[in-house]
């Protein structure tokens, strides 16, 4: 998937804003066939305003979808990653890989912290998500990394411990 089209063009997705999705689908088998895919998600804080898109996917081949599915996204909505779910049907029976989901991170406000691994040994996103709900703050936890930073207080983006040798 590629980063949403959003309203203003910041490259996050905000509270009171549309946007749009990039996907890309890939066919391996030996047809081509037209085929229909919907959205859905169990969020409350999203509206899908077109959840279907009609299309042909080419024979061992790959089906780029540009600017689709309009999904807005409440006012009062927190930050967070929201959960999406895609369906795909088809005349051709589809044996493999009809149903995908993918996470949208929603921008406002907070602290946002990412680790390429969660609870990864010796790394620290766990222990600073934990910390600053402790302190009341408003946190996000990922381990996906979001195309923007845009609106969030701090972020933080822990690693592995790095060591280095010095030669004299």
């Amino acid at each position: 998937m590629g980063p949403p089209s959003d309203d203003n063009a910041n490259g996050a997705i905000e509270p009171d804003e549309n946007f749009l999705l990039n996907l890309t689908l890939r066919n391996y088998s030996d047809f081509s066939d037209d085929i229909q895919v919907q959205l859905s998600s169990s969020s409350p804080n999203v509206v899908i305003n077109q959840n279907t898109v009609n299309s042909t996917i080419p024979a061992d081949d790959w089906l780029s979808l540009s600017d689709v599915f309009s999904v807005y996204v409440l006012p009062d909505t927190p930050s967070q990653y929201i959960t999406f779910n895609l369906s795909i049907t088809s005349a051709t029976p589809i044996l493999s890989g009809n149903t995908a989901s993918f996470k949208v991170l929603i921008h406002n406000g907070g602290s946002f912290v990412w680790e390429a691994k969660a609870s990864a040994r010796n790394q620290s996103g766990v222990f600073i998500r934990n910390s600053l709900q402790g302190m009341g703050k408003q946190v996000v936890y990922g381990t996906d990394f979001p195309a923007s930073f845009h609106s969030f207080d701090a972020v933080y983006l822990p690693s592995e411990r790095l060591t280095q040798t010095w030669d004299a």
